[in-house]
C-alpha cells in the first residue's frame, strides 16, 4: 500500500506545480458535515471569524471541539485540463487536532457535484468545470496547491496577528465576500461565546490609530468626537475643558454624516391644514375606520366607519363587522342614503380597505379620491380627531352607565349623535 508521501510525488509527474506552491492531497468524506483544512491560505486573515459553535467526532464520548476559526474560503486545484482552477467553498473551519477532510455536502451545497467512484473520481463544479479526484488507499482524495511560505498542518502561523474592527465584533452578522461572485455576498452567523477557548486570541492593536489613522488635528477631533458618542461641538468643548488629560481641542468642523443620519427627525406640521372647508354641502367627505374593538357589540360589530364632511362638520359612525371593502362601501351608502346626498371627494388613507370594491364604486360614480401619505395620518387629521371625540365621548358613556362591554356600539352611536 503506497504511502501519502508516494501518492503525492506519482502526481508530480503528471500536475504541473508553480514556484513557491506545494502539492497536498485532501480527503474526500461523504459523511462529514464542515470542511476542515489545517492551512492558513485557505481563508485568509479578513475573512477569518470566531467559530459559532463547537464540532464533534463520530466517536464514542467525543468531547467538543473548538475550532481556531471559520470562514469562507476558496481551494486551488486542476481542472481536468492540468490548469489550476479556483473552487469557491462553503464554511470551512480551522481545527488542528483533526485531520483535512473536504466535505461533500458542504460542496453540495454550494453547487458542486461529487462523483465518487473507483474508475473515475471527479467533482463537476457549478460552472461546469471538472476537477479530477483520485482513489488512493481505498479513500478519494482531493489534489490542491498552497504556498510554501504558509504555515502547514498543525503548526504555528507566522502570519501577522489578526486585527479585528470594533464593528464586526459587535455585529451579529458578518460579510464574507467570496473572490468570484464579489455581487453576491454570504452572511454567517456569528455568536460571540464568552467561555475561554484556547490558543484563540484576537489581537486588538490600540497603537495603530494613532500610527495611522490620527495624523492631522481634523482626524484628532474627529476621534474625539465619535468617541464620545458624536456629541455636539459645544459638549465637546465643555467636557474637554474639564477633563484632565484629554486634549483641548476646540473645533470640529469636518461633517459628520453618522450625526445628520442618527439625529434627523421630522419636523412638527401645521396645525391648521383643514381650517380652509369646502365650498359647499358635502364637497368633501373624510373617511377613516375604528377598531378592532377586544369584544363584539351586540350586533356582532368589531369596527366602526367614521364619515366627517369637510363643510359642516357634521359626522356618522357606523358599526361594520370586518374590514374589507364591501363592509366599508356598505357604510358609505349607509350614509348617503341617511343624508341623501353623494360626495363630490373623499379623503382616506392606503388601507386596503378602501381598494377593490370602494374604489372600483367611487370611480364608477365620478367621487375623486384622495388619499394621505403613508405614515402621515396628521394629512387626514379632520377624521382622526373626530374619532378621538367619539371614542373620549364614548369611554365616558361606558364608564358612567355601567353597561356590558357589549353594547359600546350604541355608546359610540350616542357619541357622534352628542357631538352633532
Amino acid at each position: 500500500m503506497p504511502s501519502m508521501q508516494a501518492c503525492i510525488d506519482f502526481l508530480h509527474a503528471y500536475l504541473s506545480i508553480p514556484k513557491n506552491y506545494e502539492l497536498c492531497l485532501l480527503p474526500v468524506d461523504s459523511g462529514c458535515t464542515v470542511t476542515n483544512i489545517n492551512h492558513d491560505s485557505i481563508v485568509p486573515a479578513e475573512r477569518r471569524m470566531t467559530a459559532s459553535r463547537p464540532i464533534s467526532v463520530a466517536t464514542i464520548n467525543s468531547e467538543p471541539i473548538f475550532p481556531d476559526y471559520e470562514g469562507y474560503g476558496t481551494l486551488n486545484t486542476f481542472s481536468a485540463d492540468g490548469n489550476i482552477t479556483c473552487i469557491r467553498m462553503g464554511r470551512c473551519i480551522r481545527a488542528p487536532t483533526i485531520k483535512n477532510l473536504l466535505s461533500v455536502s458542504s460542496m453540495a451545497l454550494k453547487g458542486h457535484e461529487c462523483m465518487l467512484n473507483e474508475k473515475n473520481p471527479r467533482m463537476i463544479c457549478k460552472d461546469g468545470t471538472v476537477v479530477p479526484m483520485y482513489f488512493f488507499n481505498n479513500l478519494f482524495y482531493l489534489p490542491y496547491v498552497v504556498p510554501t511560505e504558509h504555515g502547514s498542518s498543525g503548526g504555528t502561523s507566522t502570519a501577522s496577528p489578526m486585527y479585528v474592527e470594533e464593528a464586526d465584533l459587535l455585529s451579529s452578522t458578518i460579510k464574507a465576500y467570496s473572490t468570484d461572485d464579489a455581487s453576491m455576498p454570504e452572511e454567517a452567523v456569528v455568536r460571540l461565546d464568552a467561555r475561554p477557548m484556547p490558543d484563540n486570541k484576537i489581537v486588538i492593536d490600540t497603537s495603530i490609530s494613532n500610527a495611522t489613522i490620527a495624523r492631522t488635528e481634523e482626524d484628532k477631533n474627529r476621534i474625539v468626537h465619535h468617541t464620545l458618542g458624536h456629541i455636539s461641538h459645544n459638549k465637546m468643548a465643555a467636557t474637554s475643558a474639564v477633563v484632565e488629560g484629554m486634549p483641548k481641542y476646540s473645533k470640529f468642523d469636518t461633517w459628520c454624516t453618522s450625526c445628520h443620519k442618527g439625529k434627523m427627525h421630522m419636523l412638527p406640521h401645521s396645525h391648521h391644514l383643514w381650517n380652509e372647508r369646502a365650498a359647499k354641502l358635502h364637497g368633501a367627505w373624510h373617511i377613516d375606520l375604528i377598531g378592532k374593538f377586544r369584544s363584539a357589540s351586540l350586533g356582532g360589530n368589531y369596527y366602526i366607519v367614521t364619515i366627517i364632511d369637510n363643510h359642516s362638520r357634521y359626522c356618522m359612525a357606523i358599526p361594520i363587522k370586518d374590514k374589507t371593502s364591501t363592509s366599508v362601501l356598505n357604510a358609505l351608502l349607509k350614509c348617503m342614503q341617511d343624508l341623501q346626498a353623494k360626495p363630490a371627494r373623499v379623503y382616506t388613507d392606503w388601507g386596503t380597505e378602501f381598494a377593490g370594491a370602494f374604489s372600483e364604486y367611487c370611480i364608477k360614480n365620478n367621487i375623486d379620491m384622495k388619499k394621505s401619505c403613508p405614515y402621515r395620518a396628521w394629512q387626514n387629521g379632520l377624521v382622526e380627531r373626530c374619532n378621538r371625540s367619539i371614542v373620549n365621548v364614548a369611554s365616558t358613556i361606558m364608564q358612567q352607565s355601567n353597561l356590558p362591554v357589549e353594547f359600546w356600539a350604541h355608546a359610540v352611536s350616542t357619541a357622534a349623535y352628542t357631538i352633532n
